[in-house]
């Protein structure tokens, strides 16, 4: 689905260069979709009150998730105001070069009041086909289709809720409700007996057949064959789970007593598009679905790693990550190379060396009380060799290269206090996820 984005021309008769607009508008809108955006422009130039309200209440009924103003001339800032207060979208002011229109001051004059009221905006200036002002609006697009994804999407925490309290919640703690309050997400409450119990209901013919149809993007297997069986029926049971209450996220109890139960559903799954985070990281999940809708339509992995610093050499420059594996198999270069190993009693874990990937976007999110910020770096992976994989125990590795030296890396997350997983995704989605960060006022720890 192409991100739907509001476009609107404000102009002042009273001001020189207002015959532009609706040129402006016309050549506007070509260029963003052109760009893959679709455009919703408004149905008139806006002069005053009740052009802004008409257009306003058009933006309403369509669908649009973000929003972007062309200043034609300078006009009044209520009239900017009107569409801050009625719509609340993300949005970027446009300002045009023409010096006798004073846009670029319009638009300068209205970001100070913005950031007086504390509210987040982004801006560009340049003419309708200028490449980095419309690579800009594209990113504003983007970023508006995900908050607006994020703040509709539905997160199962599949555990035991929390009944002890300090001054504060109780069946839901404190954290839970500023993290729904800051990225809009709404938190669901279920217990992992939920998915075993439905499991439990599944025939060993049934689970044969996912067995078989999985096949393609399993690998070997050397887990016991009740505990491959089990592993079926739990993705089955979360499949369950995630059509009865329309979920968007499930993030899953782990050890000590549901170690790797849900990782090889979670591989699955997530070739498959849902985010099944399979130790308890709320944080870590909401991260990996914004990743994932970020890259929706290119041509990379539905999915996105999750990993943990191994080892780094500063000499030959690259950082080791590993994980005992939840990750889906297309980040595997040989689907034959991927091994689905026995953990524990009845859990999997699934191993393989990550593919070659020219550019991957590396994040991480840490924070409380409505404070946050993102770690937000770009890097490539590199092909590891056999003998670094025997190291790091066969499980789930990754062997990445940045543009900065590893210990320099581990220096800023440690004094950051950026938390132990790293989410990593194919492709270069730094600069969105910058701006959505922007939009939602967390802050960045950008590695470039």
């Amino acid at each position: 689905m192409a991100p739907k984005m509001g476009l609107v021309v404000l102009v002042s008769r009273y001001e020189l260069g207002g015959d532009r607009c609706d040129g402006l508008l016309a050549a506007t809108k070509q260029s963003l979709t052109e760009a893959g955006i679709e455009v919703v422009s408004g149905e008139r130039s806006v002069e005053n009150v009740a052009d802004a309200l008409a257009i306003c209440d058009q933006f309403k009924n369509s669908g649009i998730t973000s929003l972007a103003i062309v200043d034609a001339t300078w006009q009044s800032d209520s009239l900017k105001y009107l569409f801050t207060q009625e719509l609340g979208l993300p949005t970027l002011y446009w300002a045009t070069p023409y010096p006798e229109t004073l846009s670029i001051a319009c638009v300068q004059h209205f970001s100070s009041i913005l950031k007086l009221q504390n509210i987040p905006f982004q801006y560009v200036y340049g003419l309708p086909y200028d490449e980095a002002a419309v690579n800009k609006a594209v990113l504003v697009a983007k970023a508006g289709h995900i908050l607006d994804r994020l703040a509709n999407a539905r997160v199962a925490l599949v555990g035991p809720r929390n009944y002890w309290r300090i001054a504060g919640a109780m069946d839901m703690v404190n954290e839970e409700w500023e993290f729904s309050k800051k990225f809009g997400t709404t938190i669901v409450h279920l217990e992992m007996e939920e998915i075993t119990d439905i499991a439990q209901e599944v025939s060993d013919d049934q689970a044969r057949n996912v067995l078989e149809e999985l096949a393609s993007r399993t690998g070997k297997v050397n887990a016991n064959d009740e505990t491959l069986l089990w592993s079926a029926k739990v993705y089955l049971g979360t499949k369950a789970i995630v059509e009865k209450y329309k979920l968007d996220v499930v993030v899953g109890e782990c050890y000590p007593r549901y170690s790797g139960l849900l990782n090889l559903a979670a591989s699955w799954l997530g070739d498959e598009g849902l985010v099944v985070e399979t130790e308890g990281d709320l944080s870590g999940a909401v991260v990996q679905y914004v990743l994932n809708t970020a890259a929706a339509g290119d041509e990379v992995a539905n999915a996105t790693i999750l990993a943990e610093a191994g080892n780094f050499d500063d000499e030959n420059n690259h950082f080791n990550f590993a994980h005992e594996g939840s990750t889906a198999t297309a980040y595997a270069e040989d689907i034959n190379e991927v091994r689905v190993e026995q953990l524990g009693d009845d859990g999997t874990q699934v191993c393989f060396r990550a593919k070659p990937m020219e550019k991957v976007t590396v994040c991480s999110l840490v924070g409380s009380a409505g404070q946050y910020k993102m770690l937000v770096a770009n890097a490539s992976t590199v092909k590891a060799s056999q003998e670094e994989w025997d190291a790091a125990g066969i499980r789930l590795y990754a062997k990445l290269r940045f543009n900065e030296k590893p210990s320099k890396i581990m220096d800023t997350a440690i004094n950051e206090g950026v938390g132990h997983h790293w989410l990593i995704k194919e492709g270069d989605y730094a600069g969105l996820v910058q701006v959505v960060c922007d939009y939602l006022q967390v802050g960045t720890l950008r590695i470039r």
